[in-house]
């Protein structure tokens, strides 16, 4: 006969309590383990993240200048590269610059290579082979060498190998804007006769407005004509008071000469207020004509300091000393003859032309530019 177990005798179901309590305190011990592991990660953390707060600290001990010393010598040796004192000693390499043998001839002296005999001049290098340097400045060597500078030093450029006025580097960029080949470039720089034009030592220093010093003063009417009365108040002639008729030179016997000629009286007046009420004033005008050019000139009668022309002050940069011009004018600079064809103050130009050639300069304020801009 089977025996049928009840199923509250199941020891599961009989301990079921003492296995739940087992349980929580399992939980509890993991519960507690994970949080002191937490906490110890915790502080880790935060004793790092202290310790990254410290290092970003501006240090308390004083920070050291930089010192200067290391660039001032990199700019001497920008300034004056380094050059070895003897092939045979030292190893040149792409950051040293070579030193070169020319010709030890003093009439040829051009860069050869170590030979008995000179390929150029033909001279034997008996003596002792002269050594030079790497080249200085802008002009090539063979124009150098022609011109016997020193193709090592760079301020021989900039001298007035001529004594016309004109730089060594000044001539040469002439010539190469001209395509002179290095043969015809030596000559032009060397010959004194041979230079740019001396306007181009011309620069803009001002312009000024010229006064005219004659002054229309009085007018008197005469069964003849009208008879005009001019002050001429210039140091050339001197100071003095004319009577001359409508269309005639302003002048005195011939003599004592203006330059200019009276012309027809047009008579003007005006209302004006005055201390006693409304006068009436004489404007009246009369028209000069400049012998020189025919230009026309109004004055009023009474008016003084009027300009008639502009006058442009320009420096000859040779010998700083000042020109004065005006519109048409001829000089000279040197033993060359120029002409003025145009005066423009307000864009600060003055157009100059050479009177053989009819090669044309224009003048500015700014230095001229002998190397053209590629």
């Amino acid at each position: 006969m089977a025996i049928k177990k009840n199923i509250a005798d199941l020891p599961i179901l009989r301990h079921y309590d003492k296995i739940l309590v087992v349980l929580v305190l399992i939980v509890l011990l993991v519960s507690l383990v994970f949080l002191i592991l937490a906490n110890m990660a915790h502080e880790t953390n935060k004793a790092s993240f202290a310790q990254d707060i410290e290092t970003l600290k501006p240090s308390s001990k004083p920070v050291e200048p930089i010192g200067m010393a290391p660039y001032e010598h990199a700019a001497k040796l920008l300034a004056k590269p380094f050059v070895v004192s003897s092939l045979k000693q030292y190893e040149a390499n792409f950051l040293t610059p070579e030193y070169r043998q020319t010709c030890a001839s003093a009439d040829c002296r051009k860069p050869i290579p170590e030979v008995e005999t000179c390929p150029f001049c033909g001279e034997k290098q008996d003596q002792k082979p002269v050594l030079t340097g790497p080249t200085a400045g802008v002009i090539p060597d063979e124009i150098k060498t022609a011109l016997g500078l020193d193709i090592r030093d760079a301020s021989v450029e900039h001298q007035d190998l001529a004594g016309d006025g004109f730089t060594v580097i000044e001539k040469y960029h002439w010539a190469q804007n001209l395509k002179m080949d290095d043969k015809a470039t030596a000559a032009f720089i060397k010959d004194p006769k041979t230079h740019p034009p001396y306007t181009t030592k011309l620069q803009v220093q001002e312009f000024r407005g010229k006064k005219l010093p004659l002054i229309f003063t009085a007018v008197n009417k005469m069964p003849d004509g009208n008879r005009l009365t001019f002050s001429w108040l210039g140091p050339v002639p001197r100071a003095q008071t004319y009577w001359v008729k409508e269309g005639q030179p302003i002048e005195k016997d011939g003599s004592e000469k203006t330059g200019y000629t009276a012309g027809q009286l047009e008579e003007k007046f005006e209302e004006r207020d005055g201390p006693a009420g409304k006068v009436r004033v004489d404007v009246s005008t009369v028209t000069i004509t400049r012998n020189a050019d025919n230009k026309k000139i109004e004055l009023r009668i009474g008016e003084k300091e009027i300009n008639t022309d502009v006058e442009a002050v320009l420096v000859f940069l040779i010998d700083n000393s000042e020109l004065t011009l005006l519109e048409r004018q001829e000089f000279k600079l040197r033993d060359e003859t120029y002409r003025v064809v145009s005066v423009n103050e307000s864009g600060k130009v003055v157009v100059v032309e050479d009177t053989v050639t009819g090669q044309q300069t224009t003048v500015t304020d700014k230095l001229q530019a002998f190397k053209k801009e590629p």
